[in-house]
């Protein structure tokens, strides 16, 4: 497995992966290393790439391979997440009609769990009442995220960090 870093306008990511398989897309305040290795592996540079045309509103939907992580429940809500558009936002509440469960907090800590932030756009589901709830990335992320993708109705402005 491979780690490699991105900065961002909202902090550095961390990148898990080999050859194949993106394990992991996290934001992390320190790295443990700072070295990155000589040689990127094809799907962590691919990612690095799609991530980096997101930040420059190239991109709206990504192409990779994401690793089977998580419990069969887990990846059945990480995958209801990853059909929600760009510029969308969805309430845990509704998010669990979709897939059968009325639970919004098993579904609150499924989404908390996902690996793949921004990849799985978790930072698209809300409170019932438009609350920016959880959210792995921290509140600020989320909702720079959010005025980003144009999902919340108040002045664009991108300066949060």
């Amino acid at each position: 497995m491979t780690k490699e870093y991105l900065e961002t306008p909202i902090g550095k990511i961390e990148i898990s992966g080999n050859e194949d398989t993106i394990f992991s897309i996290t934001f992390v305040d320190e790295t443990a290393e700072e070295i990155t290795s000589r040689f990127v592996p094809k799907e962590i540079a691919k990612c690095i790439d799609q991530l980096q045309e997101y930040f420059n509103a190239e991109r709206t939907e990504f192409d990779l391979n994401l690793g089977e992580r998580g419990t069969e429940y887990q990846r059945k809500v990480w995958a209801e997440i990853a059909k929600i558009p760009k510029g969308k936002t969805i309430s845990y509440k509704k998010l669990g009609e979709q897939i059968g469960d009325t639970s919004p907090r098993a579904i609150g800590n499924a989404t908390g769990k996902n690996p793949y932030l921004i990849i799985v756009p978790c930072h698209r589901v809300m409170g019932s009442s438009g609350d920016l709830t959880g959210y792995a990335g921290g509140k600020t992320r989320k909702e720079w995220l959010l005025k980003f993708e144009n999902a919340l109705n108040v002045p664009q402005q991108l300066s949060l960090f």
